[in-house]
């Protein structure tokens, strides 16, 4: 299987964030920075399993402090410079190369989320513990996708209208266990 993941990068640059699946079985998860310079890359400390659902939190401090979590802990850090720019678009499961698509995914994604802020341990850690993320600074989260794979485009909750379009099938399977958005708490 090709690495795969969570692509935000600007369609005609090759500068980018990520956060890259590296294998297809059980393997360390990076979330990498790349710009003119080259890639930078934080790597978590555990590896996540097969056919388990498992959270995953890529955070950018600052040009030079990058985290990456898995299931709230596991957390690996990197500090090389990189400052990705002109970034204006995000891909789930797959990135594309003008028409060319690559690194699909070999799993399932639910409750995808975008800040515009840096979040911290404990909030990460909640996220992992199925906190939803409407829960976590509301003000400043620019896309939430819970993808349950009914319908095209999936519908943003974060009051962004940022929707995705699914391409392909989705495979209709039981969802990750969060907390309902407001009212409930697990």
């Amino acid at each position: 299987m090709c690495p795969g993941g969570i692509f935000i990068n600007q369609t005609s640059n090759p500068e980018w964030w990520r956060i890259l699946l590296r294998g297809d079985v059980s393997d360390n998860i990076d979330f990498q920075s790349r710009d003119s310079g080259g890639t930078a890359a934080a790597t978590t400390s555990t590896a996540y399993t097969a056919n388990a659902w498992h959270h995953v939190c890529g955070v950018e401090i600052s040009s030079t402090s990058r985290a990456v979590y898995l299931n709230g802990g596991g957390k690996g850090t990197n500090t090389t410079s990189r400052s990705p720019a002109g970034t204006n678009s995000v891909r789930a499961g797959l990135s594309v190369n003008g028409t060319t698509r690559q690194f699909p995914v070999n799993g399932r994604f639910a409750e995808f989320a975008v800040w515009n802020t840096n979040l911290n341990d404990s909030e990460v850690l909640s996220l992992a513990h199925g906190v939803c993320p409407i829960r976590i600074r509301t003000s400043n989260l620019q896309i939430y996708l819970p993808i349950f794979g009914s319908s095209s485009p999936e519908t943003d909750y974060s009051g962004g209208v940022r929707n995705f379009t699914v391409t392909g099938s989705l495979p209709q399977a039981d969802h990750a266990r969060v907390a309902p958005p407001f009212g409930f708490d697990m």
